[in-house]
């Protein structure tokens, strides 16, 4: 979201929805392109697709996780809460991206 965000700032200014033109239809119709090439770079360039096995679906799930989330952390393990279906999993993940320990937790609400 936030390359989107950076891109549409650029291309239309930050004043666009001040503007009349903004509400037609089309004015955004050359900007489908730069969400086709973020969709297609953003992953690969801010972060990582990591595995993780739920043991409550007993299923292994792709979950992108952010560099930030790693590169900023002051921990060894970085916890990551990732939600699934009725549940979450707490996943404890290295430097390398790789997770070293998963927890089955409940959702509460």
């Amino acid at each position: 979201m936030d390359y989107i965000s950076d891109e549409f700032i650029e291309i239309y200014g930050e004043s666009f929805l001040n503007s009349y033109d903004a509400i037609y239809d089309d004015f955004f119709k050359g900007f489908n392109s730069v969400v086709e090439k973020a969709i297609k770079i953003v992953p690969s360039k801010n972060g990582k697709f990591i595995d993780a096995f739920c043991k409550y679906c007993k299923k292994t799930l792709k979950i992108y996780v952010k560099n930030s989330l790693i590169e900023n952390s002051t921990k060894k393990l970085v916890p990551l809460v990732f939600n699934h279906q009725d549940h979450a999993l707490l996943l404890y993940i290295d430097t390398n991206f790789v997770v070293r320990s998963a927890e089955i937790i409940a959702i509460s609400g």
